[in-house]
């Protein structure tokens, strides 16, 4: 490009960024024959949070704390596991994870103080539904809340239902929602 033609697209943007971005900045850098970089600011306005997600720790103003209890978390998706995890820390519970069917059943077998299972119908080694049954053989006391998207919520809820689940939650899944359905199962200590 010539330089004639690079000051005249620098100008153009120059121009563009006054006229579209107010606030923002454009700029470049550039070395004839060794090439340019580009440079812009954007203003930064952090978003507000939902109010249940929030506040996940209350459900009717009661403040959970389920310091003594502990959840196996079974979530093959990192981030959903995580997420899950910041919408429970408040509560103070303990939190196991479990990325696999099969892993779930060995951390059932081998933790006996496990309270609730959150379980992910989509799992890869083992499914969910699998991994419930077997878990209800070590444990059928134990109340497993089945996690399904919400397209295929029914058909999964209700097969998770007959497996043997205490209940299912819908993805995505909200901070208010998870707390009331999670205290509705925990046992009493």
């Amino acid at each position: 490009m010539s330089q004639y033609r690079y000051v005249a697209y620098l100008q153009r943007i120059e121009k563009w960024s006054k006229k579209k971005c107010r606030s923002q900045e454009i700029w470049c850098e550039s070395d004839l024959g060794k090439g340019s970089n580009f440079y812009f600011t954007i203003p930064y306005h952090p978003a507000s949070m939902p109010e249940n997600a929030d506040v996940p720790q209350k459900n009717n103003g009661i403040v959970h704390d389920w310091s003594g209890y502990t959840i196996l978390i079974v979530e093959d998706d990192i981030i959903s596991y995580k997420i899950l995890g910041a919408m429970l820390r408040k509560t103070k519970v303990n939190v196991i994870h479990a990325d696999n069917g099969l892993k779930a059943v060995e951390q059932v077998h081998q933790n006996p103080q496990i309270d609730l299972v959150l379980m992910d119908v989509h799992l890869p080694v083992m499914n969910g539904i699998e991994a419930t049954s077997k878990i209800l053989n070590i444990n059928p006391e134990l109340p497993i809340i089945a996690q399904t998207t919400n397209a295929m919520a029914d058909e999964y809820g209700n097969k998770c239902l007959r497996t043997g689940c205490a209940d299912y939650i819908r993805k995505p899944i909200y901070g208010g929602e998870l707390i009331s359905k999670i205290s509705q199962f925990l046992p009493k200590k």
